[in-house]
């Protein structure tokens, strides 16, 4: 009995507390009053594009329009078919064809997605915008850059930006990116805390086209 108080006093004294188990046993544990204070995660402000849902389908519907007509071109081939039959299979994929490159060319830089990061207070970093577009087959592609190396342009300066992108990396600064995509269309006719916020991020850390100042 001497021998267990001994020991109770000798692990308070080292700053442990005494867990009673069953029976005469005892257990010590030590007591921890402090414990390390996690970091601060950033804030996430997410935008969603109006025109979301008809862009993906349309470019669904002409991906799927050119696969079909690219799937039935060779059967009517091997059919035994006119020079004239020949001449309207081939105007057929021509048009399909070009009708999904014009449909690809319009639609790769609107953003049907964007998230804006904003660094918690405590941080040095900048924001930054994660833009969300679809691929020449419509799968979903992601890029995300810092505020302060983006740029706002008229969506109709070929000179600064991509035609209908209002929304570029500046140009001396695009070499850093060689292979991702730098060009984007984002409306400015909505309102909402996500298309404010990304607006402001672009506006305040990055740069505005003189043809907008």
């Amino acid at each position: 009995m001497n021998c267990t108080r001994s020991a109770l006093r000798l692990h308070q004294s080292l700053g442990l507390r005494a867990l009673p188990l069953r029976g005469s046993v005892v257990s010590f544990a030590r007591f921890n009053s402090t414990s390390s204070p996690s970091s601060p995660s950033p804030k996430i402000i997410e935008y969603d594009s109006p025109l979301r849902k008809a862009v993906t389908g349309l470019k669904i519907f002409s991906v799927g329009s050119l696969g079909l007509t690219a799937a039935i071109t060779p059967i009517f081939i091997m059919m035994e078919s006119t020079g004239a039959q020949m001449v309207m299979i081939g105007t057929a994929f021509t048009v399909s064809a070009l009708n999904t490159l014009m449909v690809t060319y319009l639609t790769s830089p609107y953003v049907i997605r964007a998230r804006t990061i904003l660094s918690p207070s405590s941080s040095s970093e900048g924001r930054q915008i994660e833009f969300t577009t679809l691929s020449l087959i419509g799968t979903k592609k992601t890029a995300t850059f810092p505020a302060k190396v983006l740029m706002e342009t008229d969506e109709y300066d070929s000179t600064d930006s991509r035609f209908l992108s209002n929304v570029t990396v500046q140009k001396e600064l695009k070499g850093e990116y060689e292979g991702v995509k730098t060009d984007f269309f984002v409306h400015k006719d909505q309102k909402g805390e996500g298309i404010d916020a990304i607006w402001a991020a672009v506006r305040e850390e990055g740069k505005v086209s003189e043809r907008l100042v």
